[in-house]
């Protein structure tokens, strides 16, 4: 009782600023653990390219990218763990917190943690390759910004990813409260069969109009067709962050 009074006497910031000390102080041993892993691999990975490479790092580069992506969708998939078990879901559900707070520091985990445990990660190979081109060529080898590779060569395709991905990690954040058991598979799952059935039906519509002599003319340019498009997956974003914060409210107010 007297802790739920201390936290409704605060304000909104110092509520979820007292919350989020309270997530890291709990998790910090896991955190920080998981965290020196996944930098100290890269670095590694660069430090054995740098030993065994010239200063050609694309290869290096793409499996970063590949892992970085799978990495962050099990993060995404994961940031609700803590409701796996019973004991898990009275712990996280009867925290005297405001969903809000606790649904903020879910999205911030998600959205920023993990795009800076997987941004930090890129030095962390760049400085494994110096490191390694010293050490086996006594030179040093420079450090280099993938922009093509990440950022492709125009604004469009940035913005095209980036607004994808978060499409993407948003399904996965959903699927973290909505099945807290095996989430990523149960998630991927889906993904599967959608793709599946999207590609069956496109397939068949693109099939009929060829071979019945139907052509597609694009009533607007190719700018508005690209806003169009990126519009409605950021919609798709928007909409399954809220159905998280909806279902953490309805399990909040069941488990009430």
């Amino acid at each position: 009782m007297e802790t739920t009074v201390q936290y409704k006497e605060l304000d909104g910031i110092s509520r979820f600023m007292a919350l989020s000390c309270k997530h890291i102080c709990e998790n910090k041993k896991a955190i920080m653990m998981r965290t020196l892993i996944f930098w100290g691999a890269w670095m590694g990975i660069g430090l054995v390219d740098g030993l065994f490479s010239s200063g050609d790092s694309h290869g290096v580069i793409d499996m970063y990218i590949g892992f970085s992506i799978i990495t962050w969708i099990v993060f995404a998939s994961m940031v609700f763990s803590s409701m796996k078990t019973k004991n898990g879901r009275i712990n996280t559900l009867m925290t005297p917190a405001d969903n809000a707070d606790k649904y903020w520091i879910a999205f911030l985990n998600v959205f920023v943690g993990g795009f800076l445990l997987i941004a930090i990660a890129y030095p962390m190979i760049e400085i494994g390759r110096n490191i390694g081109s010293l050490i086996m060529f006594h030179e040093f080898a420079g450090f280099y910004w993938p922009k093509d590779e990440l950022f492709s060569n125009s604004w469009s395709s940035t913005i095209r990813n980036a607004v994808i991905m978060s499409f993407v990690l948003s399904t996965y954040f959903y699927g973290a409260i909505r099945w807290p058991r095996l989430s990523f598979l149960k998630t991927s799952g889906i993904w599967v069969v959608v793709i599946f059935v999207i590609a069956m039906l496109l397939g068949t519509g693109v099939s009929y109009m060829f071979s019945h002599g139907y052509e597609v003319e694009w009533l607007v340019s190719h700018t508005v067709r690209f806003w169009i498009i990126v519009g409605t997956i950021f919609s798709g974003t928007v909409f399954f962050c809220w159905l998280t914060y909806y279902t953490l409210k309805k399990q909040y107010v069941i488990g009430r």
